[in-house]
């Protein structure tokens, strides 16, 4: 909670003292835009406490959990040969004494599990395999189909949502940046409509690696 706390606040003062600056050196979109959404009546929008309300289920959910499934195990748990071969006599444990301990592993799978992934995912692309579906997807002429089929093909097959993403941004990078800069076509932004960014941002990415 206190560090959720400090990211919003830090988060949201940072963000406004970025659009203060903004306005008063005078940058924007300018007036001449293309595909600008319309306009969002205010007077319908849906409750406020309908978007906060997963983060308070979670929140919910994980302050009795921590507190319903130790009570579940009891004051101790014992641990006999028939549950865990190779102990020559029953274990007890006291539950208060491991709780920390559960908590700790939880994180340490988390952590291990997403670090095998990025390993896994760099193993995935360095195949040949890999360079043949890319290349073949290639071959798609619509700029925007090529790049939702691109991404979501790619990350299928790496197994990884993000790390296959940014993979596949790089492989296809070429593709996506001479169809943004012949003009083909225009990305929608929340604030306004301007040139596919994508590209500047998949260049970025190609340089860095």
């Amino acid at each position: 909670m206190i560090g959720s706390v400090f990211i919003i606040i830090v988060g949201l003062t940072y963000l406004e003292w970025r659009r203060r600056q903004a306005m008063a050196t005078g940058e924007g979109y300018g007036t001449n835009l293309v595909n600008e959404p319309e306009r969002v009546e205010s007077k319908q929008l849906p409750n406020p406490l309908l978007a906060i309300a997963p983060l308070i289920l979670v929140g919910v959910a994980n302050f009795l959990l921590t507190r319903w499934i130790p009570n579940w195990y009891g004051a101790s748990y014992t641990m006999t040969p028939d549950i865990l071969p190779g102990i020559h006599a029953p274990i007890t444990t006291t539950i208060k004494s491991v709780i920390a301990i559960w908590a700790v592993e939880g994180a340490l799978l988390a952590s291990l599990n997403t670090a095998s992934e990025y390993g896994f995912v760099g193993m995935i692309a360095a195949l040949p395999g890999f360079l043949v579906v890319s290349n073949a997807l290639k071959s798609i002429p619509n700029p925007l189909v090529n790049a939702a089929v691109s991404v979501s093909s790619l990350a299928g097959i790496t197994g990884s949502a993000s790390d296959g993403m940014s993979i596949a941004l790089a492989a296809m990078s070429d593709v996506f940046i001479k169809g943004a800069e012949a003009g083909t076509f225009r990305w929608k932004c929340c604030t306004g409509s301007s040139r596919w960014r994508a590209a500047a941002w998949t260049r970025s990415r190609t340089t860095a690696r």
